[in-house]
């Protein structure tokens, strides 16, 4: 993958590109400002489309479902046999696992995943269940219930000396919250849009008034969540147990705005996080089906080979020795693999390439999936040591079918970088993937004893994995390293017609991907607001 990112970035330097487009298209830090209109109601070819969707994770689905919905003629193409990505699942001996997503955030009132199950009419209930949580930092344990406000009231419980500095950090933190996810704006769209959205899709009289109705925001928006987190607390633990997400959206507290933490991590602290009931492929399926119940087609094992382009932008797509045509491409693939991998270099500008290039990658990670000969009744479905930073799902604790009757179905993992996986010699690498199985085995046996005797391992699920399962350069599951970036990625391209669909634009998680496809559709419908 690296020698053949040099070689484009290479050609491309020698070639040029193709488009005589403004400072505003090119630059890195600026977003294109092309629009593509795209006629649904004219009748298309057979292997024409208004929109092709490459890639079937949920940055994809959500995007194909809500163009779907308003009759748009969708081609979403999966190399893999099922849709889901990184969320696909696999079933052995009658355990049921998935590969990722065992706690999803972004279906509170005003979340990502409300919005979409709203938009198409699906019923919340018959998908997704809320989690309980254990949280053990050092010598203090966490234990949260599903009531509202109950990860608050747990902390309380726990620091109770610290109840007045907890109730002033939370109702600071709530204002923040709101403000980020303005009531208006998520009503009309159902997401946080873009700064470089505000003045054309939202009214004068909002952003008028908006440095005054999002003055906390504002506020912690130049601060980083560290300092935040000292200026309301002595107790160190108390800032460990603020910062459990945190690592899970590729973040770290010291170098990130607060407002980013609160507004991609505090949907778990105030609405909790939810369990995809089946395993979240079962909603991924959900979405397929929903686009092909309204004119659109899902085409599984259609490995994307090249996204064409021409002189005024993209055309459509190759899968083989097929081709398929729409003057709108969605990638629902890492942006390094839709850049280097799907694009002839000579078509993007060789600075937005050069930026790119040297934009470093997020964490993967490493995941045992074992299966119990117990039920595992005493615990929540949820466990993390933030101390020993070990996570441990427990699938079947909310949902039973996922194993044989009495048994379970346990998920552990810890967040590590891919180059750790590359040893200097194969038999390295394997000691090394070795020794870190067997201690993380063990880290989670402390945690829950019982998979000391009745646990078997059914996969070892490392970054190559994830590498090779999403065409994600380095398993890098959480995108790019949002603490560092260099470079702004925008949901546009540089390419009149190419959208962007997934983790790399800076949010990682379900809701994150599901925002990039809801912002993606408003765009390709051209801001025409909810019907």
């Amino acid at each position: 993958m690296i020698r053949k990112l040099v070689l484009c970035i290479g050609a491309c330097l020698a070639a040029g590109f193709f488009f005589n487009t403004s400072s505003n298209s090119t630059a890195p830090q600026k977003m294109p400002l092309w629009h593509v209109g795209v006629d649904a109601s004219k009748q298309k070819a057979k292997n024409v489309y208004d929109v092709i969707i490459v890639g079937g994770g949920f940055g994809g689905l959500s995007c194909g479902s809500l163009l779907a919905k308003h009759g748009y003629k969708v081609l979403l193409l999966e190399k893999n046999p099922t849709v889901g990505g990184l969320c696909s699942s696999y079933e052995v001996n009658g355990y049921r696992f998935c590969y990722g997503a065992e706690d999803i955030e972004g279906l509170g009132e005003k979340g990502e995943v409300t919005y979409l199950l709203g938009q198409l009419g699906i019923d919340r209930s018959a998908l997704f269940v809320p989690n309980t949580h254990t949280f053990l930092d050092g010598t203090k344990t966490i234990t949260v219930g599903v009531e509202k406000n109950a990860f608050e009231e747990a902390l309380i419980q726990t620091f109770k000396k610290d109840e007045a500095d907890i109730r002033r950090f939370f109702i600071k933190a709530r204002e923040v919250y709101d403000e980020g996810f303005d009531s208006e704006m998520v009503k009309k769209w159902g997401i946080i849009l873009p700064q470089e959205l505000l003045p054309s899709v939202m009214s004068e009289a909002w952003n008028k008034d908006y440095p005054t109705t999002h003055k906390n925001l504002l506020e912690w928006a130049k601060k980083p969540y560290q300092d935040v987190l000292d200026e309301y607390f002595t107790n160190q633990d108390i800032k460990t147990a603020l910062c459990g997400f945190v690592p899970y959206v590729g973040a770290k507290p010291f170098n990130t705005p607060a407002s980013d933490i609160v507004l991609h991590v505090f949907g778990y602290f105030f609405s909790g996080g939810y369990q995809a009931i089946g395993t979240p492929m079962r909603f991924a399926e959900v979405l397929a089906s929903y686009i092909k119940t309204n004119r659109g087609e899902v085409l599984c094992n259609h490995h994307v080979e090249k996204i064409l382009v021409d002189k005024t932008g993209v055309r459509g797509v190759r899968v083989g020795t097929d081709e398929f045509f729409a003057p709108v491409v969605v990638s629902n693939v890492n942006a390094k693999t839709t850049y280097f991998d799907l694009l002839d270099p000579e078509v993007v500008p060789p600075a937005f390439l050069n930026a790119l290039f040297n934009l470093p990658l997020g964490n993967s990670t490493l995941a045992l999936h074992l299966a119990v000969d117990d039920p595992l009744s005493d615990y929540t479905s949820v466990v993390q040591d933030r101390y020993n930073f070990t996570y441990i799902a427990i699938p079947t604790k909310n949902d039973p079918s996922l194993a044989p009757e009495g048994k379970s179905t346990v998920i552990v993992r810890e967040t590590v970088r891919f180059t750790n996986f590359i040893q200097n010699t194969k038999e390295e690498e394997e000691q090394y993937l070795k020794d870190r199985t067997a201690d993380l085995l063990e880290k989670a046996t402390a945690l829950v004893p019982q998979l000391a005797k009745g646990a078997v391992i059914k996969k070892v699920v490392t970054p190559h994995t994830y590498a090779e399962l999403a065409n994600i350069p380095y398993g890098a599951v959480y995108g790019f390293d949002v603490a560092n970036s260099r470079l702004k990625l925008y949901f546009r391209s540089p390419i009149p017609g190419l959208y962007l669909s997934n983790a790399s634009l800076g949010h990682a998680g379900v809701d994150g991907v599901i925002s990039s496809g809801i912002l993606c559709s408003h765009d390709i419908m051209g801001w025409t607001g909810n019907k």
